[in-house]
């Protein structure tokens, strides 16, 4: 029975930490529940964290059984949910070989304020956030629309190419951004914005932020289930989660 035991625990070690085939480390996925604390359930990364950008700024991070799955976290105005050096902390030599990767979360609008648009989610594989960092993707809220913007290197160096796409501001929204040779974009299951990427500096995804950090606007949202993958995921798993959770 003991045998037995030790068998099953490594078949489970070996589904959480499937060999890539090219001999670049583990397919690994970070998983952030945010439930009641901002720990990985997998242990792959240390804690995310939330930054408070100005006096105004707050945050809910407690049991509140009002998030897609379980609890989840309420960003205040100018709150915002990051992962910077904690992604894959235990797993640094496997993770900055890699350059491509995926970032899935649900959320749901509760209220802006201040300029248009709002800034929601942004992600580099650089230190430098800005609109011209060399592997910069922005969402931002604008009306009834959401605004993907990113540099667009294949025509002017750092000119931003933005794309707007309709949705449902009032309900929750899953959204999976997948980086590969393109920006892949999914909202709710579907493929909404696919465009050419070139990396440049570092190649390995160094800055996730959720949430609005401009002081001359807020937002009231809540984030649930984010999960961050060294890999990029396929269409099927995009598909097959939102249905599994929606």
């Amino acid at each position: 029975m003991k045998n037995i035991k030790i068998i099953i625990t490594v078949c489970i070690a070996c589904l959480a930490c499937e060999k890539k085939d090219d001999g670049n480390g583990y397919k690994l996925v970070s998983h952030f529940s945010l439930d009641s604390t901002r720990m990985d359930k997998n242990n792959y990364s240390t804690n995310a964290i939330v930054a408070l950008n100005g006096s105004l700024s707050s945050f809910i991070d407690e049991p509140n059984g009002i998030g897609k799955v379980g609890s989840c976290l309420n960003l205040l105005h100018t709150a915002t949910l990051e992962c910077r050096e904690n992604l894959f902390f235990n797993y640094k030599s496997e993770y900055r070989k890699i350059k491509d990767y995926s970032i899935s979360f649900w959320f749901k609008i509760r209220d802006r304020t201040g300029e248009d648009p709002n800034i929601f989610y942004c992600s580099t594989n650089d230190t430098t956030i800005h609109f011209l960092g060399p592997d910069f993707l922005g969402i931002a809220l604008r009306n009834d629309s959401l605004v993907i913007a990113h540099p667009d290197r294949n025509s002017i160096p750092g000119f931003i190419k933005f794309k707007s796409i309709t949705f449902s501001k009032t309900d929750w929204n899953h959204v999976v951004v997948i980086c590969n040779s393109n920006y892949n974009v999914y909202l709710n299951g579907s493929l909404i914005y696919s465009a050419s990427r070139i990396t440049s500096g570092n190649q390995y995804l160094n800055f996730v932020q959720i949430g609005n950090a401009y002081l001359n606007a807020g937002i009231y949202m809540y984030v649930d289930e984010l999960m961050v993958y060294n890999h990029p995921i396929s269409s099927i798993d995009v598909t097959n989660y939102y249905n599994a959770t929606k």
